[in-house]
């Protein structure tokens, strides 16, 4: 028996799918648990998910002392958009029709 993952055509949303999809099912039958490390922080701005699907949205992380790291939507999201991996710290997933506003807490998939 084979496992065959197939990915998008573009280089941002393969990637994506890799660290959201593959990546947890290689680590797990490498003998590692199926989970995906996630880091709490708060929204510094407002961010909504208007299409009809859910989308791995990169942010920003800023570390902020003792308390909760600020996490900043980047504005670049199309999945052709190189610079929005590079200057991302991680990402989120926002779920159909997502809504969220300043302040809020989230749970982020940082890149490290």
């Amino acid at each position: 028996e084979s496992l065959f993952f197939g990915l998008p055509g573009n280089p941002v949303s393969a990637l994506m799918c890799y660290l959201y999809y593959i990546h947890p099912v290689i680590r797990h039958l490498c003998g590692a648990a199926f989970t995906h490390h996630t880091v709490s922080g708060r929204l510094a701005q407002p961010i909504r998910n208007p299409l009809s699907r859910a989308q791995l949205f990169r942010v920003s992380l800023t570390p902020a002392g003792a308390a909760l790291p600020e996490v900043r939507p980047l504005s670049k999201q199309a999945s052709h958009m190189l610079t929005s991996v590079s200057d991302a710290g991680g990402f989120m997933l926002l779920d159909v029709g997502a809504d969220l506003a300043d302040g809020e807490m989230v749970e982020v998939y940082p890149f490290i």
